[in-house]
């Protein structure tokens, strides 16, 4: 696991809840930019036990779009499972659905919601795609 440009993770004792902001972060061969989370719990490592969640769906999300692309995606975890997974933005809109879809089938770590873009399929590509994501219609 590696991560760069840590921008903040927020942590109080005592207070249930754990936000995390940070820029970019890779986990288990899956890139993550832009990541920001309340969450229930997760401590220390929140952003790493997110990551490291939906890279268990690695596969899949790289299938969506084998060439590279880039979705930026807001999600909700509740009850060991995504309750509601929405894409925002893409590289590649016709993709998003797909990767929404990955996520959607994500166990959940933790409780609490998410957003962040996902790096999906080859990965100079994918990192190149961010600067090229659109509206995703809805």
């Amino acid at each position: 696991m590696s991560w760069s440009g840590l921008s903040a993770l927020v942590l109080a004792a005592g207070v249930a809840g754990v936000n995390v902001n940070v820029a970019d972060i890779t986990a288990d061969g899956l890139t993550v930019k832009k990541l920001s989370c309340t969450l229930d719990s997760g401590g220390l490592f929140a952003s790493a036990l997110v990551v490291g969640a939906l890279a268990k769906e690695k596969t899949a999300l790289d299938a969506c779009a084998p060439t590279g692309a880039a979705v930026e995606l807001k999600w909700t975890w509740s009850g060991g499972k995504a309750s509601k997974a929405t894409a925002t933005r893409a590289s590649s809109p016709k993709k998003a659905g797909c990767v929404v879809a990955a996520v959607m089938s994500v166990p959940a770590p933790t409780n609490g919601s998410c957003q962040a873009i996902v790096l999906v399929g080859e990965g100079e590509a994918a990192a190149a795609a961010v600067d090229q994501m659109k509206p995703v219609a809805k």
